[in-house]
């Protein structure tokens, strides 16, 4: 409760101010996915909000919206299917498109293979911002059916960062270290783990139906030359508890 109450809430609180659109669930089990906007657990992306907001930040130049449903879907068909990729190298894909991609036909304007953009750096406000706590995520076939990460950002509902919070007391008087330990753990990354020939959870079972997790684990880092949109900061010397959140034009892989 101590990590909700003095890390947590006071973090989506912060992003609330700064204009994020915040969905807090509490610290009680997720049970109903629709309260995160999904039809079921094992959804990454956030599909009716990537949607909405492809199609309102991509215009022609008399401001009229051109992408069809069939285009959306193939948008999101092009991020969420990574086959026969791990975790990172499916991130490394996938991060070109963040910034441009392409569809085959514009039928307002005849243009063939416009550009699409996913999220406009230029118009920082033009895009949706949405935080998440508790963002459970089905991982079937491991030994935990699900991971729950402490918080979710997403940009245009693409969840860019993942937020580990932890609240330093006597019994975890490390907990930075913790915490980067738990997200190394999401990402598959423990090395106890790689020397098992097994997967993060995984049971021993036939490869061709080992499952995982897709999201984007990163942080949004300040960069020289680059137009901030949001600088996030939450510090509490009593409690011992800080964390700092930056938004430039050029997020990074955490490695």
């Amino acid at each position: 409760m101590s990590e909700y109450q003095f890390v947590e809430k006071p973090f989506l609180e912060q992003l609330s101010t700064l204009g994020w659109q915040v969905v807090d669930q509490g610290r009680v089990f997720p049970i109903d996915s629709t309260k995160s906007y999904r039809t079921n657990f094992s959804e990454i992306i956030i599909k009716s909000i990537f949607n909405d907001s492809v199609r309102s930040i991509n215009r022609t130049e008399d401001g009229k919206t051109w992408l069809t449903d069939k285009q959306l879907d193939e948008l999101y068909d092009q991020i969420i299917h990574q086959p026969s990729k791990g975790l990172l190298k499916a991130n490394e894909s996938i991060q070109p498109l963040l910034y441009r991609t392409q569809v085959d036909y514009n039928e307002v304007t005849e243009e063939e293979y416009p550009n699409v953009y996913l999220i406009d750096f230029h118009n920082p406000d033009f895009n949706h911002f949405l935080a998440i706590n508790q963002f459970c995520i089905d991982t079937p076939g491991r030994v935990k059916e699900c991971i729950i990460p402490d918080i979710v950002l997403f940009v245009n509902g693409l969840p860019l960062v993942v937020v580990e919070c932890k609240y330093a007391n006597q019994i975890q008087a490390n907990s930075m270290y913790e915490a980067f330990r738990q997200l190394i753990r999401y990402t598959d990354q423990r090395e106890e783990t790689k020397q098992t020939g097994l997967s993060e959870g995984e049971l021993l079972e036939p490869s061709h139906q080992r499952k995982k997790p897709i999201f984007h684990l990163g942080k949004i880092s300040t960069q020289p030359n680059t137009r901030i949109m949001s600088h996030l900061s939450v510090k509490n010397a009593n409690k011992r508890c800080s964390y700092r959140v930056c938004w430039s034009k050029k997020p990074y892989l955490m490695s």
